[in-house]
């Protein structure tokens, strides 16, 4: 049986970027019948069932972002796959079956939700390194959003990256954000993999998106929509989250 990689998992990109990567090599692989290895990663602390195999060998790397149309194993992938092309290779009752969060961090986490509603402030390189690149909502908008979805008086937890919690697993402690996101009734998710995850994997009442088309850099009037399908980035290579 050939093998298929998800070579970059761990060095290209955090917790919501690798688990898109994640989820197109395993589907990849499951739809030509190869057996997925993957280099340690975090999802094999946090989730169930997350036990392939380490890398093997050496196999061809694609370019970025390719995903093979003839069939082909024996490969690696590399890129964040936010296409179509990717979406296509699972269903969100796939993601949902292969990232069960495991019996430990739901007994850790269980002091921190959940609360009736959450809102991620995505800053980080946001507003340092890729200033250009992307979209920052400002808080105003959050505010006048919650306001026109009739969630003006309901108390607002925020998850932003300026201000980080502590916890005793060194290098988990983003995990108290995430669990806040997946379990708040109402989720006001940034233009980011990390919420959108979140709004992915939990069962809220309600979840509510930015739509960043079109725009970089810091901006208060930007929109919102109920629903988790916009994009996260107005970039070619990333599309709308219209999976199955």
């Amino acid at each position: 049986m050939g093998i298929v990689q998800a070579s970059c998992l761990g060095h290209l990109g955090r917790f919501g970027n690798q688990l898109f990567q994640y989820a197109a090599a395993r589907g990849y692989a499951r739809k030509i019948g190869a057996t997925l290895e993957t280099p340690s990663w975090v999802g094999q602390t946090l989730f169930k069932d997350i036990n392939d195999p380490p890398l093997s060998r050496q196999v061809e790397i694609l370019p970025i972002e390719a995903i093979p149309d003839d069939g082909r194993d024996n490969v690696g992938f590399i890129g964040y796959f936010h296409s179509k092309a990717a979406y296509d290779l699972y269903t969100l009752a796939d993601l949902r079956s292969w990232f069960q969060l495991s019996d430990w961090v739901k007994a850790e986490m269980f002091e921190y939700g959940p609360v009736p509603l959450a809102a991620h402030l995505r800053r980080g390189d946001y507003v340092t390194t890729y200033a250009a690149s992307f979209c920052t909502v400002g808080e105003s908008a959050y505010y006048r959003a919650m306001s026109d979805n009739g969630f003006g008086d309901l108390p607002v937890t925020w998850v932003r990256e300026d201000m980080p919690r502590e916890f005793k697993r060194p290098g988990l402690e983003w995990l108290i954000d995430f669990w806040v996101l997946l379990n708040a009734e109402v989720l006001f998710r940034a233009n980011s993999t990390f919420s959108w995850w979140a709004g992915t994997l939990g069962n809220h009442k309600r979840v509510y998106s930015p739509l960043i088309d079109g725009l970089r850099g810091l901006h208060n009037d930007v929109k919102f929509i109920e629903g988790n399908w916009p994009r996260t980035a107005d970039h070619p290579g990333v599309h709308d989250y219209h999976i199955k």
